[in-house]
């Protein structure tokens, strides 16, 4: 019996002994073992594993700071690859650490200077009843008429490019497909877009290899197409209600829709950078800074033979609107608002005469939206019942407004005079012709208190 306590005892002591030897094991040897492993994984600057590592022994000396260590060094690796958003990330999980506050506004204003690089040149729109703008940091600003949810923008991120209907936005992302305020179906699908175009009835995409993509965006267009299956070689695309038109890399344009009002005689234009076509007009900038126009604006011919020094333009059911050189605007036509800076009517040419100087990009359509150099908004016009001018606060808009190499290549080519051709289609012609000819007709209508009144005063002529 104490023979066999005495082995008992033994047993409980070596059996002791190795549970005592397995936790030293456990809570200093192997922590240091993967302690001194994280470390060398840090020199082989393998910081994401070295990380784990260091989690694993959860405090084991410096561990937490040896974190630390890893994450700032590699958000700065992170930094130098131009993978500026997962920089930030890592940078603000140690905003105190070192200068990681610092390297995180330095990685912000570089990821907003590559965003300048890759954005459209569709960085503000404005439509009949709201503003829009692109920030630096690929976000969307938009105030006005939401009734239809289309400014239902504010989760977007990682914009390069936008454009709006009067009921719905999209946006082109950076990695080339396109997001939208209003179901589309069959938009999922699109990819490489670089340039997009909306109107009620379609909605009008240019992808990276030169070719356009539409889709019906509204119940009587759903399940359409426009007619572009030929177009090739296209760097720039614009879309009215009923006419989409593409600027080839030649420097020449095509386009597709209604030609009632003449809008679409552009086939002999040359040399042109910049197209706009807005319901019945579309405009034309050549690289020598002079413009061009075709169609009408409700039914009157505009006249832009005289502009030069122009960088810029956006056509409006009622006119157009030009960017200078120098950075500021002019117009011509009846463009709503703009008779508080000069008189205006059709045919009628003028320096919009305010403070502004400093203007990089402009759109217009009943209100004219300017983006000045500084990275802020001005709304110019008189419509604002929904608050669409309510812009003055918004700052950090795209200010860097690029160039496409294809666009340069037009611009070194030889300026070829062309005739424009401003003329209305024959079915706009056969209907004029026939109001014309057409007797007026003279109905009479009595209403009943006439008869019991005997007043004939009463009678209602209505021509007709």
């Amino acid at each position: 019996m104490g023979r066999l306590k005495k082995i008992l005892v033994a047993v409980g002591i070596v059996i002791t002994s190795i549970c005592l030897m397995f936790v030293f094991f456990v809570k200093y040897v192997l922590p240091d073992i993967k302690y001194k492993n994280a470390i060398g994984l840090m020199e082989h600057e393998l910081f994401e594993i070295a990380i784990n590592r260091f989690e694993e022994i959860g405090g084991y000396k410096d561990s937490n700071e040896q974190i630390k260590e890893c994450m700032y060094c590699l958000a700065s690796s992170k930094m130098k690859l131009g993978k500026y958003s997962e920089a930030i990330a890592f940078f603000d999980s140690i905003e105190n650490y070192k200068d990681s506050r610092q390297k995180k506004q330095e990685c912000i204003q570089l990821k907003q200077a590559e965003y300048q690089k890759l954005c459209t040149n569709r960085i503000i729109v404005s439509t009949e009843d709201a503003s829009y703008a692109l920030t630096a940091d690929g976000k969307v600003l938009a105030s006005g008429n939401n009734a239809n949810g289309q400014l239902n923008v504010n989760n977007w991120k990682d914009i390069i490019g936008i454009a709006t209907s009067k009921d719905y936005a999209v946006g082109i992302k950076i990695d080339g497909s396109v997001v939208s305020t209003k179901d589309i179906p069959g938009l999922e699908l699109w990819t490489d877009i670089i340039d997009i175009s909306a109107s009620s009835r379609f909605l009008a995409g240019l992808k990276q290899d030169g070719t356009v993509i539409t889709l019906g965006t509204s119940d009587h267009t759903r399940g359409e197409e426009e007619d572009t299956r030929a177009w090739k070689n296209i760097i720039a695309i614009s879309q009215g209600e009923n006419t989409l038109v593409g600027l080839k890399s030649d420097g020449t344009v095509i386009g597709c829709g209604s030609n009632y009002n003449g809008q679409l005689e552009i086939e002999n234009w040359k040399n042109i950078i910049q197209i706009e076509t807005e319901d019945t007009l579309t405009v034309g900038l050549k690289s020598d800074g002079t413009v061009v126009c075709t169609g009408y604006a409700n039914g009157t011919e505009i006249n832009v033979s005289e502009w030069d020094s122009i960088v810029q333009i956006a056509a409006l059911p009622e006119g157009v609107v030009g960017l200078k050189s120098d950075g500021t605007l002019v117009f011509t036509g009846s463009v709503k608002g703009m008779d508080q800076y000069i008189g205006s009517s059709y045919n009628t040419t003028g320096d919009i005469n305010n403070e502004l100087h400093n203007v990089i990009a402009i759109d217009s359509y009943y209100n004219t939206l300017c983006v000045t150099e500084d990275g802020k908004a001005v709304c110019l016009g008189e419509k604002n019942e929904y608050g669409q001018q309510d812009v003055t606060l918004w700052k950090n808009i795209v200010s860097t407004i690029r160039m496409l190499p294809s666009v340069e290549s037009i611009r070194s080519m030889e300026v070829i005079p062309f005739e424009v051709v401003n003329k209305k289609s024959e079915a706009q012609l056969k209907d004029e012709i026939r109001e014309k000819e057409e007797p007026a007709f003279v109905k009479v209508v009595v209403s009943k208190s006439c008869f019991f009144s005997g007043n004939l005063r009463k009678l209602n002529f209505q021509m007709v």
